[in-house]
């Protein structure tokens, strides 16, 4: 079974990591749609037949329970109050990866050694395909293409129509922004899973080159953060992380809340406050405006009721939060404080000792809530599967885990 899990999730997230060139070969041979192919990988020979299996051993999965309480709830809402189908099914997609997540935790947690050299690996070629991409080593043939898939223009690479110094590499993923997600959170587990220091720390210095070339700020310093609290914790992470979990959680909520009644500066430049600027002005003050003018009040707009799914039902209205709290209003009302509040004593529930699953864990779970200050998150697949592993880990008692020893 673990054989089995491992390929499925590893077809999955190859999608993913290479998805540029993915795209590109699929749009050459007029075959844009097999892109879901991943998301039949992970829903049916995955996710089904391991549901079928648990149910007949009548020992289902609690993330399972949980999904559905939460499709059955916001999914009506989103019915009654969108009337979409369509936006149901797009949103449900979206949380699919987090059931996912939450389900396989063990195998995200506890990776096996042939696992975590192929994770390596592929973290090298990130790097270099980035490096490539950002001084036009090679100039990359699917750089700024779009396509359409039904009705909806979809890019294959997003363009920034950015060059020189400041261009956003984007390497082998499809956007910059994809980069500045998923390579921080593999050189999180590539940190917890090495044994040699000079090479994790190593890891963790061309990682921060990486994120400088997508010029993505707030994940430079999500990243930069955890690294912190890893490094100054060194010997037991898990407290300090804690500390962090609880203070991203906080500004997560109370940014996009309290910011919109200031004006902000003017500040210009790649690496300026001009974006969070934006946000404070702009997107936030116009994605609560949308919430309140849709909402059904507690349970807010219902699932798809802002971001991606928009362009299926208002797409001259489309907004993607650029917050996660923001975005979880949006889907959850106020059960989304719920959800973030359990979220969060799973964490602070842990043991403060020495287990390296745990404290990976945490620290994902730390970087995606920082970028979550001025991201969405959860549209991106990789952001819902692995914050569904790491929240998936504390479900249970983790003291009937058997843990490595973090010093080694």
């Amino acid at each position: 079974m673990q054989i089995f899990v491992y390929t499925c999730l590893i077809i999955y997230c190859g999608f993913y990591l290479f998805e540029a060139p993915v795209r590109y070969g699929f749009n050459l041979i007029g075959a844009d749609m097999l892109i879901f192919a991943r998301d039949v990988i992970l829903a049916i020979p995955l996710l089904f037949i391991v549901f079928i299996r648990q149910f007949i051993q009548r020992n289902l999965h609690p993330a399972f329970y949980i999904f559905a309480a939460i499709i059955i709830i916001h999914g009506t809402i989103s019915l009654f109050n969108i009337g979409s189908p369509i936006v149901l099914f797009y949103s449900t997609k979206i949380l699919i990866n987090v059931l996912a997540g939450a389900v396989f935790a063990q195998y995200f947690m506890k990776i096996p050694r042939g696992i975590v050299i192929g994770i390596l690996i592929v973290w090298l070629i990130t790097f270099l395909g980035v490096l490539i991409d950002k001084y036009d080593i090679i100039a990359y043939p699917w750089t700024g293409m779009e396509t359409t898939i039904g009705d909806i223009k979809v890019d294959i690479t997003k363009n920034w129509t950015v060059t020189g110094f400041d261009k956003r590499a984007g390497g082998l993923m499809r956007s910059s922004i994809n980069v500045a997600i998923i390579t921080p959170i593999l050189a999180f587990i590539l940190w917890f899973n090495l044994r040699l220091l000079p090479l994790r720390l190593l890891i963790m210095l061309m990682t921060g080159f990486v994120l400088y070339w997508t010029t993505q700020k707030t994940s430079i310093l999500a990243f930069a953060a955890t690294c912190t609290l890893l490094l100054a914790a060194y010997k037991r992470p898990i407290p300090a992380l804690k500390i962090g979990i609880s203070a991203s959680f906080l500004l997560m909520i109370v940014l996009p809340i309290l910011l919109p009644e200031f004006t902000m500066p003017n500040d210009k430049g790649t690496f300026s406050m001009e974006s969070l600027y934006l946000r404070v002005e702009d997107m936030w003050p116009e994605a609560w405006d949308w919430i309140a003018k849709h909402e059904a009040f507690p349970f807010g707009v219902g699932l798809g009721g802002i971001g991606g799914a928009m362009r299926l039902y208002a797409p001259d209205s489309v907004n993607y939060a650029d917050n996660m709290f923001v975005f979880l209003y949006a889907y959850f009302g106020i059960f989304a404080l719920l959800y973030i509040f359990l979220l969060w004593w799973g964490c602070m529930r842990v043991e403060n000792k020495n287990s390296p699953e745990s404290a990976q864990a945490m620290a994902i779970i730390f970087f995606i809530s920082f970028y979550g200050i001025a991201l969405s998150m959860i549209e991106d697949q990789m952001v819902a599967l692995f914050l569904g592993a790491a929240a998936g880990w504390f479900i249970g008692k983790e003291d009937k885990r058997k843990v490595k020893n973090y010093d080694n």
